[in-house]
């Protein structure tokens, strides 16, 4: 089932129109495949060299370069950096 932001149940077709027009990602998430609409930062990509520079953290790309991270929640590997320098490598799911 599927919610709108105040609640109500929706149909899934619904749910993803209204994510996707407000510019967020509808997709499956994590390990255990939940669908839902995963929230854009709005300040996704932008680069970076310290997670204090974006709203949630700034990890290091291919490249070795950062940039702010794209969702809310980040799953998968990564890496995050501070004050340029990369930290460990996480893993989340």
């Amino acid at each position: 089932m599927y919610y709108d932001s105040s609640g109500v149940c929706v149909a899934e077709n619904v749910a993803k129109d209204a994510c996707e027009r407000a510019g967020h990602d509808w997709g499956t998430w994590g390990m255990l495949g939940l669908t839902y609409c995963m929230r854009v930062n709005s300040d996704a990509g932008t680069p970076c060299t310290d997670n204090s520079q974006c709203s949630h953290s700034c990890i290091q790309q291919p490249d070795g370069t950062g940039a702010c991270q794209r969702h809310e929640t980040e799953f998968g590997c990564f890496t995050t950096l501070q004050n340029g320098v990369a930290g460990a490598a996480l893993c989340v799911d």
